[in-house]
């Protein structure tokens, strides 16, 4: 911090030993045990193993292909029935690892754990060097918190599920029954289709239990503290990841000051990934939006490289660098940590103020103002909460996530800025006026539905009103049929009100006659589809920057 100061630099803070965040380098779980993370294990296994807890036992019926019949609690007096399987669910903590220092991962989903993990980690900076919070220390650093993972042992055919002691009772105060009754549905899809309420229910509830216990509570601390909370998720980048980690990424960035995201390798693959943090930022009015970036690209990675993973992230809305990484030394596994490696010791490093001075001037130029976008995108990630299941090939969420990738490319590359709306953001923070629907502080004419299943009643309601109000909905792919997981009449009406196309290159056409381009950008008389863009605009004036992905030819 002293070196900093008298450079004229900032000191950041990071809130881990290693990664992910949450543990405190072993010390919570350690002292801790109870606040260790536990999984949900269904096997078939008559006894429970070692330390966990039989939550229930089912027998279930499938049919030749794996897809559930019916289930019921099993008679433990009884045998299971012919053609029957009988499962069980055990209630398992997770091993203590090298990794945390012979302690666990945090229960991410337990707010009093989280509490203690603020008391060792942030609280202790605090205590040290709070006068400078908001000065030379203006944030800290959380890297990949996640509550857990979904996987199954191809040995055994063991199911890990996420789970928290806090589960059965608050899905019971959240959704009204009781999941002990129903886990059979959290491994198995059924004949009557991928789709299923409990799923549905079982990821919402973990979502919310994760982003109030951790994000919401670490956020609320950074800002009664004057430090910004940034960092990234983990696994941000398809719907099937964030799932399976994290729940959904969009509503932790609601609590981060910085909300940021991790671009690892060199690629323009995670346009999803971007959007999904700089959509929220810009809503709500964020000042930066970070990204840790390099990572992962070896040690001749070229400068090129550099400017241009740097270029097409900012052009979707990053404005903030996290570079990865410099070593401080090169001894034993240092020299393996996912290089780029940015320091004296690549050949390059005298010249690689011609990549910092550039974004530099980019970052400013990128924080004027705010972006003119016409087009919100209704995130469909809860429609995939639903059909995330363990057993068997989840069809129905890769055509989601396929869909949505498929959908927000082709918006970008034919010049239709877009953001995305988090449903659980949008009940919030979204309204309806006469120029159109309004997240926060931004406003946008068109709403499109991807391909979805279900959408929430709160999203339903407004977007009636925008279309009651003269505004326009577009749905591509599939047409969501639920509202909040159940079937409701007045989803009908909305897919009937709206319009509807089969694919993203069939939206195109459907946006043209509603909605004219802001930037347009050709070649030969056609939209140049390598070429990403955004527009600002301030009390000076309008700012265009645009950036070009193909590689390996010019345009003009």
């Amino acid at each position: 911090v002293e070196r900093a100061r008298s450079l004229g630099m900032k000191a950041y803070l990071y809130d881990e030993d290693r990664w992910p965040s949450g543990a405190a380098g072993g010390i919570v779980t350690r002292k801790n045990p109870e606040y260790g993370m536990v999984f949900l294990q269904c096997t078939t296994s008559a006894e429970p193993a070692k330390n966990a807890e039989r939550l229930a036992t089912f027998d279930v019926a499938l049919d030749e292909s794996g897809r559930m019949l019916s289930y019921r609690e099993a008679d433990a007096s009884a045998a299971a029935a012919p053609g029957g399987s009988r499962v069980s669910f055990d209630v398992v903590p997770t091993p203590t690892s090298p990794g945390y220092n012979d302690g666990q991962y945090l229960d991410t989903m337990n707010p009093d754990a989280v509490a203690e993990f603020i008391h060792v980690t942030h609280q202790a900076y605090a205590d040290r060097y709070g006068e400078d919070f908001g000065g030379v220390i203006p944030a800290i650093f959380t890297d990949e918190p996640n509550y857990g993972s979904a996987s199954t042992d191809p040995a055994t055919g063991a199911h890990k599920m996420v789970w928290t002691s806090q589960m059965p009772r608050e899905f019971v105060k959240r959704r009204g029954y009781d999941l002990r009754q129903c886990l059979p549905e959290l491994v198995f899809p059924s004949v009557g289709g991928e789709f299923s309420k409990v799923r549905h229910d079982y990821f919402r509830t973990a979502t919310e239990l994760f982003v109030e216990a951790f994000s919401r509570q670490v956020g609320k601390w950074c800002g009664k503290h004057r430090i910004a909370l940034t960092g990234h998720m983990l696994c941000e980048e398809t719907l099937k990841r964030q799932i399976n980690y994290v729940g959904s990424c969009m509503p932790h960035y609601e609590h981060m000051q910085w909300p940021g995201i991790d671009i690892l390798t060199d690629q323009d693959e995670e346009l999803i990934t971007a959007k999904q943090c700089s959509s929220v930022a810009d809503q709500l009015g964020r000042q930066r939006v970070l990204s840790e970036l390099y990572g992962v690209t070896g040690w001749d990675w070229p400068l090129e490289g550099h400017k241009f993973v740097g270029d097409w992230q900012y052009a979707v809305g990053v404005n903030f660098r996290c570079p990865h990484l410099t070593h401080f030394s090169l001894a034993g596994g240092a020299k393996r940590d996912y290089p780029a490696s940015i320091f004296s010791h690549s050949p390059w490093w005298p010249y690689y103020g011609v990549v910092e001075d550039y974004f530099g001037r980019l970052s400013l130029a990128l924080t004027q103002g705010k972006p003119v976008r016409d087009v919100l995108v209704i995130h469909n990630v809860e429609s995939g909460w639903g059909a995330c299941f363990r057993a068997g090939k989840q069809e129905l969420l890769t055509e989601l996530d396929d869909g949505l990738a498929k959908l927000t490319r082709t918006l970008s590359d034919q010049h239709y800025d877009w953001d995305f709306a988090d449903e659980s953001l949008l009940a919030s923070h979204g309204q309806v006026n006469t120029k159109g629907i309004k997240v926060g502080r931004l406003t946008y004419k068109l709403a499109v539905v991807p391909p979805s299943v279900t959408l929430r009643k709160t999203t339903v309601d407004l977007l009636a009103e925008l279309l009651a109000k003269g505004g326009s909905v577009l749905f591509v792919g599939r047409r969501p049929t639920l509202v909040d997981s159940e079937p409701g009449k007045e989803i009908d009406n909305l897919v009937a009100a709206g319009t509807c196309c089969d694919n993203a290159d069939a939206a195109t056409a459907a946006i043209e006659p509603v909605l004219a381009r802001r930037v347009s950008i050709t070649q030969d008389g056609r939209q140049q589809t390598c070429i990403w863009s955004m527009l600002r605009k301030g009390d000076q004036g309008q700012l265009l920057f645009v950036q070009s992905h193909d590689r390996a030819a010019g345009h003009r």
